[in-house]
């Protein structure tokens, strides 16, 4: 099996062998979705941002795919194009689940959300990421780490009175 044989190169601390195993078996399968994952994972660990871009453009462009592309775009600082994909990733998910009612597909746009509050927080446009943060508590309510979150960005907009509330209750 061309993914354990990866692994064993992996752990032998030849990442460069593990990757080039894996380009070969993507070659030979570019269809096999299992396959593309453990190489972009590979080439991620190696810093390979660029390249994991390129097969991620070649990936079928749904949402799972589009976020792996986001954050390959913002580990490359190009948080510019992150955006674009988490976008397309929202879009995508909207189509496939209109009515967002399944637990799966509001964690997943609740993921879309804070990943792109995040990205906005990197851009410095805060409302942008306050927005994103309050839309994915919307599909998670009960969630810490997105009230700590919409308490930072309430701290670096400078009002104090609901970052101290919305970290008390993360907290």
């Amino acid at each position: 099996d061309t993914i354990q044989q990866s692994i064993i190169y992996e752990r032998l601390n030849q990442p460069q062998e593990a990757i080039r195993v894996m380009m070969v078996a993507h070659k030979q399968a570019p269809d096999n979705e299992r396959l593309l994952e453990r190489l972009i994972e590979l080439m991620t660990t190696a810093g390979q941002y660029d390249e994991v871009i390129n097969l991620l453009n070649e990936a079928p462009q749904t949402w799972r795919w589009l976020m792996r592309q986001a954050d390959a775009y913002s580990l490359n600082n190009n948080p510019e194009e992150a955006l674009l994909a988490l976008n397309r990733a929202q879009t995508h998910l909207q189509v496939m689940f209109p009515e967002l009612l399944s637990p799966v597909s509001r964690n997943t746009m609740a993921q879309i959300h804070v990943a792109r509050g995040q990205v906005y927080m990197k851009l410095d446009k805060l409302d942008g990421a306050e927005q994103d943060f309050k839309d994915a508590l919307f599909h998670i309510p009960d969630d810490t780490t997105i009230t700590f979150n919409l308490g930072l960005i309430y701290a670096l907009k400078g009002n104090l009175r609901k970052a101290t509330k919305h970290c008390k209750s993360a907290l």
